[in-house]
């Protein structure tokens, strides 16, 4: 024998996978593959694509299970010990951590609980609600890092973080307070944005509404979040009380072919609200004091599908002045606007029959 110990491999057998890896080598090639499009065909191609650096292209897997198999990590905060390991030798390598099932799992010095699943208690049907409030204690210096549940994905890059929701409605109070959430992805089969369920994001800057199914909007779900436009699918319905009370949202477009009631305080003191458009069809009913207090609100369509405005809808909605109301408005209360707003019926001036609520000078 040679001097060299046994089970020492020469440089020609050097492994080219990390003998600490817990994928398997069928894993690692199939990762290859994809993001190497397929050009690559042969298993013996592989070492090339490492001695060039495109291993650096390849998420690192890190798996998360309660049941605690082999190879899996039995807490999110373990996982981010791996993965902080795995950062000091590869700086930029991408890192994905998948969690396996929908237990609760500690994370910082909270928890994420990914359960969402349908029971009959006393004949009710109800739901458990998933809470993904406590991703707030994820550490702010994270990069390159994906965080894979059952129901979502977390991008998180630095100290904010995106979330793809990749299932059904969006429970009550699931991403409460959640201030460094800073865009929303939605599945296209949500109906249901839940009670306070983005409350609190102070830093939300886009969601994705235009691309769902939701019909209800429920209490608080943007109560007090960041700088948001808005545009709702055709298949809104309602939008309940305080539904986006003290808000930052900038921009709300309602298209919808259907009844749209906009309940009293929906959008009560959102003061970064500058335009609310309305569809052309449809019934649309705004409520009680639903822009109350939006104090630089200076344009809005008031088309034919709005029909009816109730009680100081528009009150205290200082920078409103001059209002053309189209034809077809069928009720609208007399304190609905400010005291001193000029109202006038009629097709409006431009050609399109389009309603302005016209900035005050």
């Amino acid at each position: 024998m040679s001097g060299e110990s046994k089970g020492q491999k020469t440089n020609e057998e050097t492994d080219i996978f990390d003998p600490v890896d817990i994928r398997s080598s069928d894993d690692v090639t199939r990762h290859i593959l994809e993001f190497a499009n397929n050009q690559i065909r042969e298993m013996r191609s592989v070492n090339t694509v490492f001695q060039s650096g495109g291993e650096g292209l390849m998420p690192e897997v890190i798996r998360v299970q309660r049941t605690g198999l082999v190879g899996f990590s039995r807490s999110v905060n373990d996982a981010l010990r791996r993965y902080r390991l795995i950062r000091a030798k590869y700086p930029n390598k991408k890192i994905e951590i998948i969690i396996f099932d929908t237990n609760t799992y500690k994370l910082g010095q909270g928890s994420i609980n990914g359960i969402q699943t349908m029971k009959y208690s006393h004949r009710i049907l109800t739901m458990s609600t998933s809470n993904y409030q406590d991703l707030q204690y994820l550490p702010i210096d994270l990069t390159n890092l994906k965080i894979i549940t059952p129901e979502i994905e977390v991008l998180c890059e630095k100290e904010y973080y995106d979330v793809v929701w990749k299932i059904g409605d969006i429970p009550p109070t699931c991403f409460l307070n959640c201030n460094r959430l800073r865009n929303v992805r939605l599945n296209a089969a949500v109906t249901v944005i839940g009670v306070e369920a983005f409350a609190g994001c102070t830093n939300l800057s886009s969601i994705n509404l235009e691309d769902t199914k939701v019909q209800t909007i429920h209490e608080r779900a943007f109560a007090q979040t960041g700088p948001i436009q808005v545009t709702t699918p055709s298949t809104l319905m309602v939008v309940l009380p305080r539904a986006f009370v003290a808000s930052q949202v900038s921009r709300v477009t309602f298209n919808s072919a259907y009844h749209i009631l906009i309940s009293e305080y929906a959008f009560l003191d959102c003061n970064e609200l500058l335009q609310v458009h309305f569809p052309e069809w449809g019934k649309v009913m705004i409520g009680i004091r639903a822009f109350m207090q939006c104090r630089r609100l200076y344009f809005a369509d008031i088309t034919r599908a709005v029909i009816g405005i109730q009680s100081q809808a528009f009150y205290a909605c200082l920078q409103l002045q001059n209002v053309n109301i189209h034809r077809g408005v069928l009720a609208i209360d007399a304190t609905a606007f400010p005291t001193d707003t000029n109202i006038s019926r009629g097709p409006g001036r431009c050609d399109t029959g389009v309603c302005v609520l016209q900035l005050r000078l």
